[in-house]
């Protein structure tokens, strides 16, 4: 694989699909929730259909590079964050909405393509929106008194023009301080009763870095296996599955990457130092590993993926990135729909 030597010197990725057995059975009673829904709830219109813009920003505008603008804006703070969506939703299709939150030293260009999942949203039929932390010094990091109205805000401007009864399932994503913000919001007063799934990207995992909390979500976590001190580091056991009666941890088919993720810190050469395999190298091909607890109350999702010899910073790989967002979208959720 030819060198990379900048953050901002991206591979794109041709797009291989991972094979659908786990999803399938899911997929289809998401289907029938939703069609179920519908014929129960009143119609409500998306304001995002018909190539409408949402907060200043026009359909589409997939993947792009590091330097990429903010295209959005939050009228209550001025604060202007990436909001991706398919140009052709319909007036009242359900979606996937996606608030993806960046790490401690990072912001949202890097985020859309460490964990790429807008190259995804045409086909999973997501709105996803990734902000930027407003504390920048000493490190950037999402602060309680600095952000969390500002995520609620983005939030609702985004309800409001997709329609609650349109939301399917509303996710947050995160990577490191990402990940332990969205552990920390997830059921806050505000997101507990909106808040259908949790993926945590290398930000730890619910029942050991996090504790178990009040309400209830989906959980993906997924990790590098060096940045976990191996694969015997994810226990087999998950107090999130206790609570949703799932089935025993079971291992299914590995996704394999031919292709390297879009990113990583290049800060260690800038630096003259050598990069540490924990904090993660350079991008390129691999093989996750799936653990599912299978069989959960409600049809929720409690899962781990790990991607084997990678660190914390490598980008994700784009059949991780897909795999992630089949299981994203195959859930009904329902929060919003009143589910």
């Amino acid at each position: 694989m030819k060198k990379l030597t900048k953050v901002d010197r991206i591979r794109h990725s041709k797009l291989i699909d991972v094979p659908r057995r786990w999803s399938a059975l899911m997929l289809l009673t998401a289907a029938a929730t939703i069609s179920a829904c519908q014929t129960s709830m009143p119609e409500q219109r998306n304001q995002l259909a018909n190539g409408a813009q949402l907060a200043g920003a026009s359909c589409g505008a997939f993947g792009g590079d590091i330097s990429s603008p903010a295209n959005a804006t939050e009228p209550n703070s001025g604060r202007q964050f990436h909001l991706e969506y398919p140009c052709d939703l319909g007036p009242s299709e359900p979606v996937v909405l996606v608030l993806n939150l960046h790490g401690a030293g990072s912001y949202e260009q890097w985020q859309r393509l460490y964990f790429p999942i807008t190259d995804y949203a045409q086909d999973y039929r997501m709105v996803v929106a990734t902000p930027t932390a407003l504390t920048a010094e000493p490190i950037r990091v999402w602060r309680e008194e600095a952000d969390d109205q500002y995520l609620q805000d983005v939030s609702s401007l985004l309800i409001d023009a997709i329609g609650e009864s349109n939301v399917r399932s509303f996710w947050l994503t995160g990577h490191s301080q990402g990940g332990l913000t969205s552990n920390r919001i997830v059921c806050s007063d505000y997101f507990s009763d909106k808040v259908d799934g949790f993926v945590s990207l290398a930000g730890g995992r619910v029942g050991g870095r996090h504790e178990l909390q009040g309400c209830d979500f989906s959980h993906i976590h997924t990790t590098g296996e060096l940045d976990t001190a191996g694969v015997a580091g994810i226990p087999d056991t998950s107090p999130l599955a206790d609570r949703y009666s799932c089935g025993p941890q079971t291992r299914l088919a590995d996704i394999v990457d031919t292709q390297p993720g879009k990113v990583y810190d290049s800060r260690t050469e800038e630096n003259g130092r050598p990069t540490r395999p924990g904090w993660g190298g350079m991008p390129g091909p691999g093989v996750a590993e799936v653990l599912v607890f299978p069989n959960c109350e409600d049809n929720r999702v409690v899962a781990d993926i790990v991607r084997l010899d990678k660190g914390h910073t490598e980008g994700l790989e784009p059949q991780v990135t897909r795999y992630i967002a089949r299981m994203m979208a195959s859930i009904p959720g329902g929060k919003l729909r009143g589910q």
